[in-house]
């Protein structure tokens, strides 16, 4: 039988969680780097248990969040924020939707620019940082996520797309209502029916979820409109002021 000593030196295992690094979270920039797991994420525990590398979690959720967010987004943190007159409430109720202490849902409405997106994507970031909130979020445009079960539609992989989006432990949808179309005759169009499929999921499991948006409520598919305006479920904030934009006035 193989010594116990000659199993520790195994390089496929973890690495023993021991006080040997001084290496501070913020200091690594590649998991490769990290002196306590050597990238692989583990490190081994008393009695042979083996537990999640503390030294490079933080880069692993921030890495992790990121993944989701296109690149002109990854500086949109709420320190950067500048909320103004009417954007203070938006900035304050996303804080503490990042914080776990808001309702459910939270809806950002407000015309083009006035920061609705930065702080959607501030609440994921602000996630990423400080794991005892949970998963950081997944990240998507609404009309990207349409694209995506297009696609699904032809190579079969649509229900599977649609159900990731669902089951994600915390969902921002940006851009809501983007590509609204009522359906002719009174009939929903198909877009319609995709979202309202994944919003009564998460509506009926209770799972959080972020949603900006540029379009009135009223002109939204009623089923959905109707979950936006549960009190107590979903807050909703109308964001105003000057485009960050475009400097517009709205």
């Amino acid at each position: 039988m193989e010594h116990i000593q000659n199993i520790l030196k195994n390089p496929l295992l973890p690495k023993q969680n021991g006080n040997a690094s001084s290496a501070s979270p913020g200091e690594l920039t590649t998991l490769a780097d990290c002196p306590q797991c050597d990238g692989t994420g583990w490190t081994q525990a008393a009695f042979g248990a083996v537990e999640s590398c503390s030294v490079c979690q933080p880069l692993r959720r921030r890495q992790a969040a990121l993944a989701s967010l296109p690149k002109p987004l990854h500086a949109m943190t709420f320190a950067v924020f500048k909320p103004g007159p009417g954007s203070h409430k938006g900035y304050d109720a996303a804080l503490a939707f990042a914080h776990n202490t808001l309702c459910p849902w939270l809806l950002l409405a407000g015309d083009k620019g006035t920061g609705k997106t930065h702080l959607a994507v501030a609440t994921i970031l602000e996630r990423a940082e400080h794991s005892e909130y949970g998963d950081p979020g997944r990240f998507i445009v609404y009309p990207e996520l349409l694209a995506e079960l297009r696609i699904g539609v032809g190579d079969g992989t649509m229900e599977m797309t649609l159900a990731s989006y669902k089951r994600t432990p915390l969902l921002v949808l940006d851009d809501l209502g983007t590509e609204y179309r009522k359906g002719d005759g009174g009939k929903q169009s198909w877009s319609d029916e995709q979202l309202y499929r994944l919003l009564v999921h998460r509506y009926n499991n209770a799972l959080p979820t972020l949603m900006t948006t540029n379009v009135p409520t009223e002109a939204l598919d009623p089923r959905i409109a109707d979950r936006l305006l549960h009190k107590g479920f979903c807050q909703v904030v109308v964001m105003q002021g000057q485009s960050h934009r475009s400097g517009r006035t709205w």
